[in-house]
């Protein structure tokens, strides 16, 4: 397994995103080794209450759809409870919805993935 921490400063939001590659051994040389981490791509504020984030290549269910899995942090996080209350989409772009609270414009926050493969 591979780990990584991705960083992105996106309107105002700072992104902190751990991510792991998915990675295997094979007896066939015709099957390609994992030997690049996935990225994130892009996370976008969609509502004052939700985000929308977006890999590189396709993560893994359920941990990717998972809203333990995630958590934001500092400022910009408003009054948000910090894990998500759902997680949507996958595998790709996931989104992020929280039923109460809401973030603060113009502030950084972080937002943390752990477990993602």
């Amino acid at each position: 397994m591979r780990y990584g921490f991705f960083y992105l400063m996106v309107a105002g939001l700072f992104v902190s995103l751990g991510a792991y590659a998915v990675t295997h051994s094979s007896p066939s040389a015709i099957t390609p080794l994992e030997t690049v981490s996935p990225t994130l791509q892009s996370v976008t504020a969609t509502g004052d209450k939700n985000l929308s984030a977006t890999f590189s290549e396709p993560m893994l269910a359920p941990g990717v759809t998972a809203p333990s899995t995630y958590a934001v942090s500092g400022l910009g996080a408003g009054t948000l409870l910090s894990s998500p209350t759902g997680a949507s989409g996958g595998p790709v772009t996931v989104t992020l919805d929280w039923v109460s609270g809401e973030m603060r414009t113009g502030v950084s926050l972080t937002l943390t993935a752990s477990g993602v493969r």
